[in-house]
């Protein structure tokens, strides 16, 4: 899992200088495979075993660096959207014990020459992603940031 170190200090303040760091998540028994600088990131890549696919995103990893150090994750700032088309989507949570909350939401007349934010392009390449349009980079770019 490679992901720029300034994404992960977005969502939780470890207090641990660079080698502090990358020693407690080895230690955590996420195995640090190395640490390069792009042009503008420190970017760690980590090594998973099959039994953690929790740290599977830079949000996961912000969760085990949360239980190294006892700070606290920051809150992902979500903005509802209210909906302008009516139209709906039936959805149909079979498994509500391992998945709580399960939703989705219809999106019309997506522009796909939309031009994707350079902050995401940037992320998508230091998490060893490749910029393709809008669409696939947000569905990307989610996958990296919360696993989903």
């Amino acid at each position: 899992m490679k992901f720029p170190l300034s994404w992960l200090e977005e969502k939780i303040s470890h207090g641990l200088s660079v080698a502090e760091l990358g020693e407690r998540l080895t230690l955590a028994g996420l195995e640090l495979e190395s640490i390069a600088q792009d042009a503008k990131n420190l970017i760690f890549d980590i090594e998973l075993t099959p039994n953690r696919p929790d740290c599977l995103s830079v949000h996961g990893i912000a969760r085990e660096v949360a239980a190294i150090t006892g700070n606290a994750i920051r809150d992902i700032a979500v903005k509802p959207i209210k909906a302008e088309i009516n139209d709906t989507w039936n959805v149909d949570n079979v498994a509500p014990e391992a998945c709580p909350r399960y939703c989705g939401r219809i999106i019309k007349d997506i522009n796909i020459k939309t031009v994707t934010p350079t902050l995401i392009k940037e992320r998508l390449v230091a998490c060893g992603g490749k910029p393709i349009n809008i669409v696939v980079d947000i569905i990307n770019y989610v996958m990296y940031e919360v696993g989903q």
